[in-house]
C-alpha cells in the first residue's frame, strides 16, 4: 500500500496550503484524504467517549441555528464545522500527523510566499494614496483572500519553523526574513500582536534553553518587531489606533480600526440587549445591521461585518451559555495539551485565542480550515514537539 501512503503525504501537502489556494481544493482532498483512511482503518472511525466533547462548538452552533427556524445564514456557519469533524476523524486515524503536516506547512507556505514577493517585486512602486491599502486592496482583488488571513498563516508559519521545525540556522534566518517582509505587506495587525505575545511566552516558559539562547532569541525578534512595525505598511496601520473613534460624521474615511470599534460597540449593545438566549445562529447580521444605521456611514454596509470577535459572537447568537460552553471548549484544548506535554497545541491555542478576539475566524471557511488541521493533527499525536 505504499501507494496510498504516496497519495496521502501530496494530498496533506496540498492541504497544507489551504490558505491560497480555492476553498474547492482543499475540500476535495479533505475529502480523498477520509476516503483513503475509511478504507484502510475503518476501525477507527468508531468514536469513543472522549471524541464527544470535541463537539460542543459543533452542537452549540446548530441547537443555535434550529431553534430560530435554520435561517441560510446559520447554515452555511454549522456547515463550516464539518470541516473540523472530517479533520478530527481524518488525524485519529492517520500516521501523517502533526510531525508531517507541521514539515509540509512550512514548506509549503514558505514556498507561496517567495512566490508573492516575486508577484509583488514585479507590481513596480506604489506611487498614489496609502501604501498600506493599497497593497492590501492588491491581495485582496488578485488572490481573493483578505489580507489579515495572509498574515495570519505567515505568523503561523513563523512560529512552527522555530517551534517544531528542525533545519540549519542560516535556512531558518532566510525563510524567517522571508515570512516577516511578507507580513508587513500584509498588514494584518492582531496576528502579528499574537504572534508575538506567544514568541514571547514560549521563551520565558521554555526554561530548557540556556540564557543566551534566550537572550539572542528575545533580541532577534525584538529587532524583527520593531523593524516590522516601522515598515510603511504596518506603522501606517498600527499609527490608525491613536487616530480612531465612533464619532463619526458624514463623508469621513473610515480606517479598519474605525470600523472595528464601531461594530464592538454595535456587538456590545446588541449582546446587551439579547445576552441571555441570544438571537441565534444566522441572526446576527439583521441585528448588527439596525446597529450600524445609528452611524449613518456606507462603508458599514459594503461589506459583511460581523462581531469581529469570536467569543462575543457565540454570546450574541447562542447566548450566555453557549458563549460559556465555547470558552470552556477553548480552555479544555489548551488544558488537554498541557496535561499531555504537547506544546505545540498550548501555544497554538494561546495564538489562536487571541487572534480570535479580532476575528470571526471560525464563521470563515479558511479560518475553520486553520483551526482543524492545526488542532485536529496535534491533538492526535503522542507528543508533537
Amino acid at each position: 500500500m505504499k501507494w496510498l501512503d504516496l497519495i496521502e503525504r501530496f494530498l496533506l501537502v496540498l492541504l497544507s496550503g489551504f490558505m491560497i489556494w480555492p476553498n474547492a481544493v482543499s475540500t476535495s482532498a479533505l475529502i480523498v484524504l477520509l476516503v483513503i483512511r475509511i478504507v484502510r482503518e475503518p476501525k477507527q472511525f468508531r468514536p469513543d467517549v472522549s471524541f464527544w466533547w470535541l463537539l460542543i462548538p459543533v452542537f452549540i452552533s446548530l441547537i443555535g441555528w434550529l431553534l430560530v427556524g435554520t435561517p441560510k445564514a446559520g447554515g452555511l456557519e454549522v456547515k463550516h464545522w464539518l470541516i473540523w469533524i472530517a479533520a478530527l476523524f481524518y488525524f485519529k486515524s492517520s500516521p501523517f500527523q502533526w510531525p508531517f503536516f507541521s514539515r509540509a506547512f512550512v514548506w509549503t507556505n514558505s514556498a507561496l510566499a517567495l512566490l508573492f514577493l516575486f508577484y509583488f517585486s514585479a507590481l513596480g512602486p506604489i506611487n498614489e494614496g496609502s501604501i498600506g491599502q493599497n497593497l492590501r486592496d492588491t491581495i485582496d482583488a488578485t488572490f481573493h483572500i483578505h489580507p489579515t488571513y495572509l498574515t495570519l498563516i505567515w505568523c503561523l508559519t513563523l512560529l512552527v519553523l522555530w517551534k517544531s521545525f528542525s533545519i540549519r540556522i542560516i535556512g531558518r534566518v532566510s525563510i524567517s526574513l522571508l515570512l516577516l517582509f511578507m507580513i508587513s505587506l500584509s498588514g494584518g495587525k492582531m496576528p502579528l500582536v499574537a504572534m508575538t505575545i506567544t514568541a514571547i511566552t514560549f521563551l520565558i516558559v521554555e526554561s530548557g534553553q540556556s540564557s543566551l539562547k534566550k537572550f539572542a532569541y528575545t533580541f532577534i525578534g525584538l529587532l524583527g518587531i520593531i523593524g516590522l512595525i516601522f515598515t510603511p505598511v504596518l506603522s501606517e496601520r498600527f499609527s490608525e489606533i491613536t487616530r480612531s473613534s465612533t464619532s463619526y460624521e458624514k463623508g469621513d474615511l473610515l480606517s479598519s480600526t474605525d470600523l472595528r470599534l464601531g461594530i464592538w460597540k454595535c456587538t456590545a449593545e446588541t449582546v446587551s440587549e439579547n445576552g441571555i438566549w441570544g438571537v441565534g445562529t444566522g441572526n446576527s447580521r439583521e441585528v448588527l445591521d439596525n446597529c450600524y444605521r445609528q452611524y449613518e456611514q456606507i462603508e458599514f454596509f459594503d461589506g459583511e461585518y460581523n462581531t469581529h470577535n469570536q467569543f462575543l459572537h457565540y454570546w450574541l447568537t447562542t447566548g450566555i451559555l453557549g458563549f460559556l460552553l465555547f470558552a470552556l471548549f477553548i480552555l479544555a484544548l489548551w488544558y488537554v495539551g498541557r496535561k499531555k506535554g504537547n506544546t505545540s497545541l498550548v501555544y497554538f491555542i494561546l495564538f489562536f485565542g487571541l487572534v480570535m478576539l479580532t476575528e470571526n475566524y471560525l464563521c470563515r471557511q479558511k479560518g475553520m480550515m486553520t483551526f482543524a488541521f492545526f488542532v485536529a493533527s496535534m491533538l492526535y499525536t503522542p507528543k508533537s514537539d
